[in-house]
């Protein structure tokens, strides 16, 4: 073999390799995020309370956005009542894509839904995506009397993340979480998940979008924290398919 073809077929095996790299890190072009991002709503059943979060609130770096918040934040319905507390939480957002939640939440003195949502983050469509996702709740007890955490997403889950719409009006791909239950004489309980599981991904074809949400009843005086990740990534296999294809037509 000619040592300039060598050096060709060499020059673009090196090629799919690189390619294979930036693959892994995500869509070169920055994403776009909602202004609002992040939404926590709080109703004991009377009144309703709001609190929103916007882009100013935080900062970029590189294409990439970050809020968080060390403080307790009271949710106050019309009358100025609080109706619960949010806090310490952060949220960041990140062009690969991918939607990263955690919170704390504590009830007053009744039963209370909550609702936390995220931002919805676009991107630029990914024709053969991947997914994954995992998050976890604690729940906790002050009082010795129990405490219950209880999924209000669509089919019953305290979490559901979703594609291709704004939760909860998109496609979903994994809701879970269903109840979290702490018995006296134990103080706390957990309930997690990953899926698919392993560190894998999920085939889910085409998404240009995608967002995340916690919703669940808190038993009065209750606390719960929790933390989640939702990502999105190409299928490798036919992105590298289609490059290595490029580069044998260029080559002959």
């Amino acid at each position: 073999m000619a040592m300039g073809e060598s050096c060709r077929r060499k020059g673009a095996l090196w090629a799919i390799l690189a390619l294979a790299g930036v693959l892994s890190a995500g869509p070169a072009v920055l994403a776009d995020l909602s202004n609002v991002v992040l939404r926590v709503q709080a109703s004991d059943g009377r009144s309703v309370g709001v609190l929103e979060i916007t882009q100013e609130a935080g900062y970029w770096v590189g294409g990439n956005f970050f809020w968080s918040t060390e403080d307790a934040l009271p949710i106050r319905d019309a009358d100025d009542n609080v109706l619960g507390w949010f806090g310490p939480a952060d949220i960041r957002f990140y062009a690969d894509p991918q939607v990263v939640l955690g919170f704390s939440v504590q009830a007053e003195n009744t039963d209370t839904d909550f609702q936390i949502t995220s931002a919805l983050l676009s991107f630029p469509t990914i024709t053969d995506a991947q997914a994954r996702a995992d998050a976890a709740v604690t729940v906790m007890d002050f009082f010795g009397t129990g405490a219950t955490l209880t999924g209000l997403g669509p089919t019953g889950g305290a979490y559901l993340a979703q594609y291709n719409g704004f939760v909860p009006g998109g496609t979903t791909f994994v809701e879970r979480i269903s109840l979290v239950q702490v018995v006296p004489p134990n103080t706390l309980a957990t309930s997690d998940f990953e899926y698919p599981g392993g560190g894998a991904y999920a085939p889910i074809g085409s998404a240009s979008d995608m967002s995340a949400e916690f919703s669940f009843r808190l038993t009065a005086w209750g606390f719960a924290s929790g933390s989640s990740n939702f990502e999105i990534i190409p299928e490798p296999s036919a992105a590298l398919l289609l490059l290595a294809a490029g580069l044998l037509g260029r080559r002959r």
